[in-house]
C-alpha cells in the first residue's frame, strides 16, 4: 500500500494540472451544444437542423455573447459565421435539462463532469480488468499528466469523457455473470450512450457480433432488451424537449453532408483511416475499410470462441467482453472520413485491456 502513495500524490496533483489546461479554453464544441439546446426551447428557429439555421444562431448568439465572460465571448466569435447542428436531438435535450444559462457557470460544471467521469471511468476498467491499485493510480497518473486527447476534449467542451463513461458503466453493470436485471440496465446504458452521440454505434455492433459468434443468446436477449429500451426513453425524452419525433428524421438527412459540414481533411486534424487513404489516393476507400475492419473482428472473435463458461472461468469470460468492447470504438478510428484527436479518450479502454495483469491474482492489491 505504502508504494501506492507517491502515486496516489501524483494522481491528485494531475487533476490540478488537467484543471489548469482545460480552463483557459473557450470551449467551442460546448458553446454549439449549450446554444442549441436554448434555441429549441426558446423557438429560436423552426427547425435546427436546417441549412439556414446554423448561421442565423450564430449572429443570435454572438450578439448575447457581447454581455457574457470572456471564454463566452471569445467561443461565439470563433462560431460567428455557423453554429453547427449535426449532434443528435438527444444529446442537445440532455445538455439543456443541466443548463443555468449563463455560459461561465455551465462551461465550468461540465468540465468538472467530464473531469470526474474520466476519473471514475479509468478506476473502473483498470478494476475491472484486474489491476491493482498502485496499477489503477499509475494508469491514472497516465492519463491525467501524458494523455493529450483527454485535455484535448475538456478545452473544448467535446463530450468523449461522457462517452467513456458510458462504456465504463455498462462494464460496471453487466460485465461478468451478472444478473438479468443489471445485464438488461448495461444495455440501456449504452444505448443512451449511443443516442448522446453515435459515434460510439460500433461498440454495441461488435458486441452483437461477439454473442451471435459465440452464440450467448442469453447475453443477445437480455442486453439487446435493454438496449431497445434505452433507445426508446432517448427518443422519449426528445420528443418532449423538441415537441416532436421529426428532428430526428431532419438529423439523420444532416448526416450525407457531415464531412463537408465539418471539414474533415487532414490540415483541419482529422486523422480517419478512410479520410488518409482517401488523401493518399484520391478514393473515398472508407466503405471498403468498414468492411475490412468489421470482418476481421468477426474472424477475431469466431477464432477466440469458447464454449459457455464455467463459474471458474467467469473472469476470462468478463475480460473477453472487455476487449470486445474496447474494440469497438476503434473501428470508426481506422475506418471513417472524420475522426479529430479527443475521440481517442474512447480508446482508453482497449489501452487498459492490453496493459491488464496477466498471472490469477494480480488483482490483489
Amino acid at each position: 500500500m505504502l508504494r501506492a502513495l507517491p502515486l496516489l500524490v501524483l494522481a491528485l496533483l494531475g487533476l490540478v494540472h488537467v484543471w489548469q489546461t482545460a480552463y483557459e479554453g473557450m470551449g467551442i464544441d460546448f458553446f454549439q451544444f449549450w446554444s442549441v439546446g436554448q434555441a429549441v426551447r426558446e423557438h429560436l428557429v423552426d427547425d435546427v437542423y436546417a441549412p439556414d439555421a446554423g448561421p442565423r444562431l450564430a449572429k443570435i448568439f454572438l450578439e448575447r455573447a457581447r454581455e457574457g465572460g470572456r471564454r463566452h465571448q471569445a467561443a461565439a466569435t470563433f462560431r460567428r459565421d455557423e453554429i453547427q447542428t449535426s449532434n443528435t436531438p438527444f444529446l442537445y435535450t440532455v445538455f439543456y435539462a443541466f443548463e443555468s444559462g449563463d455560459y461561465e457557470t455551465d462551461i465550468g460544471r461540465f468540465r468538472l463532469l467530464g473531469l470526474l467521469v474520466a476519473v471514475l471511468s479509468v478506476v473502473t476498467l483498470c478494476r475491472r480488468a484486474g489491476y491493482s491499485i498502485a496499477g489503477t493510480l499509475a494508469a491514472l497518473v497516465f492519463v491525467l499528466w501524458a494523455f493529450v486527447p483527454l485535455h484535448y476534449d475538456l478545452r473544448e467542451g467535446n463530450v468523449n469523457s461522457v462517452q467513456l463513461g458510458a462504456m465504463a458503466l455498462y462494464l460496471l453493470l453487466a460485465g461478468g455473470e451478472a444478473p438479468p436485471w443489471r445485464r438488461v440496465a448495461g444495455g440501456a446504458a449504452l444505448a443512451l450512450g449511443v443516442a448522446f452521440k453515435p459515434n460510439l454505434l460500433f461498440v454495441p455492433l461488435v458486441l452483437a457480433m461477439a454473442w451471435v459468434i459465440r452464440r450467448e443468446w442469453k447475453d443477445l436477449a437480455l442486453k439487446a432488451s435493454g438496449m431497445a429500451l434505452g433507445a426508446l426513453a432517448a427518443i422519449v425524452a426528445s420528443a418532449a424537449f423538441f415537441g416532436s419525433v421529426t428532428p430526428w428524421l431532419s438529423w439523420a438527412d444532416t448526416l450525407r453532408h457531415i464531412n463537408e459540414t465539418f471539414g474533415s481533411s487532414v490540415k483541419w486534424g482529422s486523422f480517419g483511416g478512410g479520410r488518409l487513404l482517401a488523401d493518399l489516393t484520391g478514393r473515398s476507400l472508407s466503405p471498403v475499410l468498414y468492411l475490412i475492419t468489421l470482418g476481421a473482428v468477426a474472424f477475431a472473435i469466431w477464432k477466440a470462441r469458447s464454449g459457455s463458461p464455467s463459474a471458474g472461468e467467469a473472469r476470462t469470460a468478463a475480460l473477453g467482453e472487455f476487449a470486445v468492447l474496447g474494440v469497438g470504438p476503434l473501428v470508426p478510428l481506422i475506418a471513417a472520413d472524420l475522426a479529430w484527436p479527443h475521440y481517442l479518450v474512447q480508446a482508453i479502454p482497449m489501452a487498459i485491456w492490453l496493459g491488464r495483469p496477466r498471472r490469477p491474482g494480480a488483482a490483489t492489491a
